[in-house]
């Protein structure tokens, strides 16, 4: 709602179905209160799907049916894991799509260590080492486990 003018107050109508500029459309505020509700009884009276009078109807065709969404695929559940270096431990819930550089990257930035560090660091399971695009998947990671960050620079 805007003013018309200061001379003559007038509330405007401001919804997108009506042009601002139309200076019909400007009311005094009681009776821009009496058009407000009447106009929010009519959208009221259309949501819950009473017939529309004539010049409301929509012209568009009925509406197609929609087939619902398919469910996403739900992938593995998050392992927590706690990565152990001389740099100190740090516990840290991944997905095991996730890749090995991905995880040393994150274990950089919050140990506060160089990111170029990352491409020479690996992480160490059960004696064998991992790098770069291996996948955690790969390590048959289980909750609680500790995995070994080798690497780190001193």
């Amino acid at each position: 709602m805007t003013w018309v003018s200061w001379k003559t107050p007038k509330w405007v109508c401001t919804c997108p179905l009506h042009d601002i500029t139309d200076s019909s459309e400007g009311f005094e505020k009681p009776v821009w209160e009496k058009v407000s509700k009447l106009r929010a009884q009519e959208r009221i009276r259309l949501l819950e799907g009473e017939d529309a009078a004539p010049h409301e109807r929509s012209r568009s065709r009925s509406p197609t049916p929609v087939e619902p969404l398919p469910e996403p695929e739900q992938g593995p559940p998050p392992v927590l894991i706690k990565l152990r270096s001389a740099a100190g431990e740090l516990p840290l819930r991944i997905k095991p799509t996730s890749r090995v550089n991905t995880m040393l990257r994150f274990y950089c930035d919050k140990k506060g260590i160089p990111l170029e560090h990352a491409e020479n660091m690996y992480v160490e399971v059960d004696g064998e080492q991992y790098r770069g695009d291996d996948s955690l998947g790969d390590l048959d990671l289980e909750d609680n486990d500790i995995i070994d960050v080798g690497g780190v620079p001193a």
